[in-house]
């Protein structure tokens, strides 16, 4: 019976490796690779008073392994086929605990036991066949290391289809080499990057030209000119920082789904609102509470737009040669216009009314939403390299798409 089940075993296997060359070697253009290798194992193990293992091996346990491979893979066009043969030949005590390998458990029963004794084992396998169609959009194995995972007791889907692309880690490749031939001018103020330039300085000055640094600093102070005291602005500012936490988490789960450009759009509309009712209130005296509300409309907007996208988008808009660079510019032009904001507004609160400085503050955002309708690029989703292809000079002549090899 044993033989019989041997036999059928073998007869299995040579069925799945005739019908797998049969379909790659019908192709003209076939490539072989050939390998192999042998390894040698020597394990002891000693094991004390209190293990179990000493009821099956006693206190000391040797085992002695020989193994060896040979690899056989054939390509053809978008088809491959991949085989491993191993010969193994096992001697120890840890056989008295496991026995030799065996696919009871796996997809395919490809293992056969040419010898075995009580503490010795001598087998042969296909420890790995598949057959395998590559494509522009998926790839499909089936078969022994192709569908079966953790030693065949689960079947991961991921193994049976890739839902990778394997033509977009071509033209990722291609864009990167593209982008260092393309772009080697280091210095950062040249006509070649004078879009991206542009885009960090007006993203980082509209982002300091919205108030924001100006609200949170002197929350207090403006509270208290709205008509709050003293203990309800305080209470107030709080309440600002939990708004912006909130809204904040909200930005960052929303900039990959909707996108730089759309988030910035809305949080221009927010600033332009808020701002322009917290000018009427001050104008018409309102209540305090008033304008407590529309600041608060104001800080989330702020952390759902400018706050969530201003670093985001200006790492993204510049080649790799200077990107550190492009970033440096983004964040001290963010900088110096917070530190004057910060120095100028204890003088300005003295000398204007509160209507006044929010006005200009609303209408700096007027100019960020028509610099974010006209100017501004949507970044999400596309890559560094097609960024700097798109938003800075050329200082080669673009390959063509037929040189994309």
């Amino acid at each position: 019976d044993a033989s019989l089940m041997t036999s059928s075993r073998m007869r299995r296997s040579a069925a799945l490796v005739f019908l797998s060359l049969s379909a790659v070697a019908a192709a003209d253009d076939l490539t072989t690779e050939f390998g192999g290798h042998t390894k040698f194992r020597l394990v002891g193990q000693s094991f004390p008073d209190d293990s179990l293992f000493r009821d099956f091996v006693g206190s000391d346990s040797v085992d002695v392994g020989a193994d060896l491979r040979l690899n056989l893979k054939l390509n053809s066009g978008n088809w491959t086929f991949d085989t491993a043969y191993q010969l193994v030949g096992l001697q120890g005590d840890g056989l008295k605990l496991s026995g030799p390998p065996n696919d009871d458990r796996r997809l395919l029963d490809l293992t056969d036991i040419i010898s075995e004794g009580s503490d010795s084992a001598i087998l042969h396998r296909l420890d790995r066949l598949w057959l395998g169609y590559t494509s522009e959009k998926a790839v499909v194995r089936l078969g022994r290391q192709a569908l079966s995972w953790g030693n065949g007791l689960a079947y991961a889907p991921m193994d049976l289809v890739n839902p990778f692309d394997p033509a977009s880690v071509d033209r990722t490749i291609w864009e990167i080499r593209h982008a260092q031939l393309e772009f080697t001018q280091d210095a950062l103020f040249t006509r070649a990057y004078l879009l991206p330039i542009l885009l960090a300085f007006l993203v980082a000055a509209f982002n300091q030209l919205s108030g924001i640094n100006f609200i949170i600093y002197f929350a207090p102070r403006i509270f208290e000119l709205a008509g709050l005291d003293s203990s309800a602005a305080l209470l107030s500012t709080a309440g600002i920082g939990l708004v912006n936490l909130v809204f904040t988490m909200l930005g960052l789960y929303l900039i990959d789904r909707a996108g730089r450009k759309t988030l910035l759009l809305a949080g221009s509309i927010g600033y332009i609102l808020s701002l322009a009712a917290v000018t009427w209130a001050f104008g018409a005296e309102a209540s305090g509470l008033l304008v407590v509300l529309f600041v608060f409309v104001f800080i989330a907007s702020h952390a759902l737009g400018q706050g969530a996208v201003i670093w985001v988008f200006i790492a993204e808009i510049f080649p790799n040669n200077i990107r550190t660079k492009g970033q440096s510019l983004g964040a001290g032009t963010h900088w110096v216009f917070a530190a004057l904001i910060t120095l100028l507004m204890p003088y300005l609160l003295g000398r204007f009314e509160g209507e006044t400085i929010f006005a200009f503050f609303t209408a700096m955002m007027c100019l960020q939403l028509a610099f974010v309708l006209f100017l501004m690029p949507e970044t999400k989703g596309k890559s560094l390299e097609f960024l700097a292809e798109h938003l800075s000079a050329h200082e080669h002549p673009s390959f063509s798409d037929a040189e994309r090899t």
